[in-house]
């Protein structure tokens, strides 16, 4: 949520509770009518006065999705609040997830009502037709070659969970899939060639929903063993209580992955089951997944559960190599850098065809244990048939990779306890090359902080690091804290001297946040821009010519005229 939203909202509280203030003496008097009203079966809420549901309404900023090449944004209206249709849906409370049974998708209450498109050159915007006529996007996303647009359409009136498609350069919107699921994830992912989507829709078979009685067919049974040493188990919400859970938790987190080409014409992959991950890899020739396996807990979520880390060949569903097989984990060492042992945070490598990557802990999980290296990072690459190499050895817990190229990537890792946290230089195609120490800091010290790397899409639809021309400088963004405040700013950070060179800096009076570069040569940057009385809106900044003026982008109104030039005012009393 954006500075001026969240202005928005505490405003709205403080005016909402200065009317409550002011009516409260007629509210307790006109209590006994009150009830009586209500007894005598009055429907209806009561609404506040037109001044007061205009604050409440006032629109949000649209939410803006940049395309791969940055040269075309999808913008996005979301309503205010929720309707009381929304809020009102049912809803399964089931190993650790929110379900809306209806749809078959997790429970939400935010929905895009309004998409256009836009060119980033001269801000024109087109709108799309085709779309359906009560528009409601769970969520949406870039096809890697730009020529389409992907979005979740979810009608909880209808029951229908649908995935759409838009054509980007005619402006025309289709649906190409019923039925989905999206319990877990957004339901569907785009192949990299950007020919077809993989899909996760439910099983032709799935039958009657089972009966939610709660009516138990027996004890439900938690067993201790010796031997496993101090563990400890957090508190969670919403988990199974019973087999008549596990049964409505198989039903709706079941999922059938389906390949689905342009045209609709689709196929499986592989077989039925509930994924905690099924993610294709960057050539297109594989898939990593991970089903969930019974036995199913009572005291920990779905993310806890036993699961198969395999790799599946893409064209025709077939295993083609095991990664592990993770146990149920319920319980950890004490301590909050506590680690499941065995694989972890596996993903494919960004910057390669086919390499897996992955983390082990060294120390059996425990932070209590003196251990020199706590995680190892190994890699395997396809057709992974030759033993895994290590790519790291790290004396605290690993915190994920920002790739580049075979011998550009960040890596990290963090520890909770003394809140360090270090980036490592790396190589990843020379995995024996010493890695070099970027930042030794304090995750805490928001000063010293010295920015995120800026990201940039290829045409595989990968998230690479953004480098200059020549290979030697980095893009980092932060949020610039100082004693006067949060200055955003974006640095050119020179890989070989370790010097970062200040290319844009957030003055006041606005606050403005950078977003993203818009060219390879860095010669724009897109961002967001607001001030107490300035609505949020979109610019481009040159960095060519530092002393230009930015360039609107969008020219949102100001969702709350009534409330301009409103002064702060302390009240002693």
């Amino acid at each position: 949520m954006s500075t001026h939203a969240r202005r928005n909202r505490r405003l709205t509280g403080l005016v909402l509770s200065m009317a409550l203030l002011a009516v409260a003496p007629q509210a307790w008097a006109a209590a006994p009518q009150a009830a009586a009203a209500q007894a005598q079966g009055v429907a209806g809420y009561e609404l506040p006065s037109a001044a007061l549901q205009a604050v409440v309404d006032a629109p949000r900023a649209p939410s803006l999705f940049l395309s791969p090449r940055r040269d075309v944004a999808a913008l996005m209206q979301m309503p205010s609040l929720p309707s009381i249709q929304v809020v009102a849906q049912p809803e399964l409370k089931l190993a650790g997830l929110r379900i809306n049974p209806k749809t078959f998708s997790d429970s939400r209450f935010s929905f895009g009502q309004k998409l256009w498109l836009m060119n980033v050159a001269d801000g024109k915007e087109r709108q799309i037709s085709g779309l359906p006529a009560s528009l409601s996007i769970a969520s949406l996303t870039w096809s890697p070659d730009q020529k389409w647009l992907a979005f979740n359409q979810v009608d909880a009136a209808t029951g229908a969970n649908e995935l759409w498609l838009v054509d980007v350069a005619g402006g025309s919107a289709r649906r190409l899939v019923a039925g989905l699921n999206t319990v877990l994830g957004s339901g569907y992912q785009w192949l990299p060639d950007s020919r077809g989507l993989v899909v996760f829709t439910r099983p032709a078979n799935l039958g009657a929903a089972p009966a939610a009685d709660g009516i138990p067919t027996g004890p439900a049974v938690q067993q201790t063993s010796q031997g496993g040493g101090v563990v400890s188990i957090r508190t969670y919400q919403d988990l199974l209580k019973n087999e008549a859970d596990a049964r409505q938790f198989d039903y709706y987190a079941t999922t059938q992955p389906m390949e689905v080409g342009l045209d609709g014409q689709s196929r499986a992959i592989g077989a039925a089951g509930i994924f905690m991950g099924f993610a294709v890899s960057p050539d297109g020739r594989f898939v990593l997944s991970q089903p969930v396996q019974r036995p199913y807990s009572y005291v920990v979520p779905l993310s806890s559960f036993p699961r198969r880390i395999e790799v599946l060949d893409r064209s025709t569903g077939k295993l083609v190599h095991t990664v592990a097989v993770r146990p149920l984990v319920e319980g950890l060492p004490t301590g909050n850098d506590a680690e499941v042992t065995g694989v972890r945070d596996i993903s494919w490598r960004g910057d390669a065809d086919a390499t897996l990557v992955w983390a082990e802990a060294q120390d059996g999980g425990d932070p209590n244990r003196e251990a020199k290296v706590r995680d190892a990072v190994f890699m395997q690459a396809a057709p992974f048939d030759t033993p895994p190499v290590t790519l790291a050895q790290l004396g605290s817990r690993y915190a994920g990779i920002s790739w580049g190229r075979g011998d550009l990537a960040l890596l990290n890792e963090s520890w909770w306890k003394t809140r360090r946290s270090k980036t490592w230089l790396i190589a990843p195609d020379n995995a024996s090359a010493d890695a070099r120490l970027l930042w030794d800091r304090d995750s805490q010290d928001r000063y010293a902080d010295p920015g995120r790397p800026l990201m940039a899409s290829d045409d595989r639809g990968r998230s690479l690091l953004q480098t200059t021309a020549d290979g030697g400088s980095l893009y980092l963004a932060g949020a610039g804290a100082s004693p006067e405040g949060d200055r955003p700013f974006v640095d050119r950070f020179d890989v070989a001297s370790g010097k970062a060179t200040r290319l844009f800096h957030s003055q006041a009076p606005t606050y403005a946040a950078p977003v993203t570069l818009l060219d390879a040569q860095a010669s724009s940057l897109l961002i967001s821009r607001e001030s107490p009385d300035e609505p949020t809106n979109f610019y481009v900044q040159s960095l060519a010519d530092t002393n230009a003026a930015p360039r609107a982008l969008t020219h949102f109104a100001h969702p709350l005229p009534q409330l301009k030039g409103v002064q702060k005012e302390q009240i002693r009393y």
